[in-house]
């Protein structure tokens, strides 16, 4: 097993298990920069803490801020005042792609452990270089989605640990998803599909590094038709493939969530499939702890007051270069609007070969 994947691994089975953060004489002040649905969430989740209380908020929208204050939410006037804040020891930003490096970067160089959604950055190069940022200041930047934790997430978990699924051949994703799309009453509008690839796909990568080193040799695309999803395809180490289909619009019985299929069981649904020594079928269901109130947020405040572990810069840095070179493969411009290029005549493209460190090469910086 190659030593970044065994520490990979290693690392995530310390963090993929929620648990409280370290006793602390004194709440730890955390910043909310971004007020749009999750900062509002993630306001509304810190303001019920004990061991952290919201010492700023920010947002580049003036009616945003004006109905925080009304809240009762310290807002900042200016985004500079809330960096040299001292009662702030933490940043969540919740901020669209092309903001949120430059954002991450502001928070970094003023002290701050950062709390970001993935991707953290347009480009793995970008991201390496907050990392280092992050670790010349001795502060910690963690990179994971606020929604990744749900029931069928934490079984699956479960399931992938007890080691009784052997090693994966194939992991499969399937969401539908009946909330409006971006442009979903404008199915031509050229930057739609990039910003519902945008708002669907890194929280499924993120989940997915769980599982898998997200390191593939191989990368299949496909848009559905009439801007009704994606069907993604990965060939990972050991010949290991990954289906994710995301997508508006389900068959009636269709299964979503996440199914696991290994060399010696199976997970689907909540429950554990595995075979005896004489053939017969075993249907269980899958025992998890309950998930404590706010995970993420716990884990985040657990890892600010210890050190970050050396897998962390790897998982996130590979979740920005695999979402980057699935937008290339859709022909999704990496500008401001996510802008679509022209689809090749299939609808649908494939990228292989890696660089060093299991990155793809990164494509220019603009």
């Amino acid at each position: 097993m190659p030593v970044e994947h065994a520490v990979l691994e290693d690392a995530a089975a310390a963090l993929s298990q929620p648990q409280e953060p370290q006793p602390s004489h004194t709440p730890f002040g955390i910043a909310v920069v971004g007020l749009g649905p999750v900062g509002w969430h993630v306001c509304e989740r810190v303001s019920l803490r004990d061991d952290a209380f919201l010492a700023a908020v920010w947002d580049v929208d003036p009616r945003r801020q004006q109905v925080a204050a009304e809240q009762g939410w310290p807002a900042s006037a200016a985004l500079a005042d809330l960096w040299q804040t001292s009662r702030v020891e933490g940043v969540i930003i919740d901020a669209p792609l092309p903001s949120r490096a430059p954002l991450v970067r502001q928070a970094l160089a003023a002290g701050k452990h950062v709390l970001a959604e993935p991707p953290l950055a347009e480009h793995p190069t970008t991201a390496a270089d907050l990392y280092a940022t992050a670790a010349q200041q001795g502060v910690s930047l963690w990179c994971r989605s606020l929604r990744r934790w749900d029931e069928d997430f934490a079984a699956a978990i479960s399931a992938f640990r007890s080691g009784r699924l052997g090693l994966l051949h194939t992991v499969r994703f399937l969401r539908a998803d009946w909330a409006p799309w971006a442009g979903a009453d404008e199915p031509d509008r050229a930057d739609a599909a990039g910003e519902t690839f945008a708002r669907l796909v890194p929280p499924v990568l993120d989940q997915l590094s769980e599982f898998v080193e997200l390191n593939p040799t191989d990368v299949w695309v496909r848009r559905l038709p009439i801007s009704d999803g994606f069907v993604l395809e990965l060939t990972l180490g050991h010949q290991t493939v990954v289906q994710i289909d995301l997508r508006r619009r389900a068959l009636a019985g269709l299964h979503t969530g996440w199914i696991l299929e290994g060399h010696q069981g199976g997970y689907r649904g909540g429950r554990l499939f595995t075979l005896t020594p004489e053939g017969e079928l075993i249907d269980e269901p899958v025992r998890t702890e309950p998930l404590p109130t706010d995970p993420w947020l716990s884990l985040w405040l657990r890892h600010c007051r210890s050190s970050l572990p050396p897998a962390e810069a790897l998982r996130g840095r590979q979740v920005v270069a695999l979402f980057q070179r699935l937008r290339e493969a859709l022909a999704l411009v990496p500008s401001g609007d996510f802008a679509l290029g022209a689809p090749s005549a299939s609808g649908q493209n494939r990228l292989q070969s890696t660089g060093p460190d299991g990155l793809y090469p990164p494509a220019a910086e603009p």
